[in-house]
């Protein structure tokens, strides 16, 4: 394993590409940890990986962080259950430091959760060494830049340097990092996915139901909604 420079992750546009024709590694015989939110963009991450990437082994990773909308780690398990791929639950209380309308009670607030990639990309690193796992993905997408500045490609190569240096894993990768929404869904579609068991809603209604209202129902809504 290659420790300490990051192998560059190289998008297959195409999606009958074989990895035969990528210059960062062979995976056949390599394991993959995927960070799944439930949302869109982790979804169709997850059957990339495991359908494009043609990794032999796929586990999934969920953060219970005190969010509100706590829904979409049912979505999450459910779709693991689904396919058959090995999910752990990771308990992380960020609403201890606050800041955000992902966690605390006020819609005035901004979505960001501070620090909130950083750690969940050191715990997901934690967890793929104990395991034997040297690849970590997740799926932060072009859309994402203007609000989350841990969403942005700089912080990922970055990131990766460092728990790549610091650990014992291959690297953190973002394969959507540079793709739109609608990119995303198109991908999906292509690989299966059904959006249907997927969630977005940052502020569910009291009947666990999309609010329509919020900027993650709206990017859905469009997305799903684009030709």
């Amino acid at each position: 394993m290659t420790r300490g420079r990051p192998i560059k992750m190289v998008f297959v546009d195409n999606i009958g590409d074989t990895m035969a024709k990528k210059d960062f590694m062979t995976v056949k015989e390599s394991s993959a940890l995927v960070l799944l939110s439930g949302g869109m963009d982790s979804v169709t991450l997850l059957y990339y990986v495991r359908d494009v990437l043609n990794y032999s082994k796929v586990e999934v990773l969920l953060f219970d962080y005190g969010q509100r909308h706590k829904i979409e780690l049912e979505y999450a398990r459910a779709l693991a259950v689904k396919l058959g791929i090995p999910s752990r639950t990771i308990c992380v209380d960020l609403t201890q430091f606050g800041g955000s309308s992902l966690t605390e009670d006020d819609e005035s607030l901004t979505v960001v959760t501070p620090a909130r990639n950083s750690i969940f990309l050191s715990l997901a690193t934690a967890y793929a060494e104990t395991r034997g796992i040297p690849d970590i993905f997740f799926g932060p997408n072009a859309e994402d830049f203007t609000d989350f500045p841990d969403c942005r490609e700089e912080f990922i190569e970055a990131m990766s340097q460092a728990l790549s240096l610091g650990n014992n894993i291959r690297g953190v990768y973002a394969p959507f990092v540079n793709k739109s929404k609608e990119d995303i869904v198109k991908i999906g579609r292509a690989l299966g996915v059904d959006f249907g068991g997927t969630w977005s809603c940052y502020h569910p209604t009291e009947e666990s139901k999309p609010c329509g209202k919020c900027h993650a129902c709206e990017l859905r809504e469009e997305a799903l909604n684009t030709d």
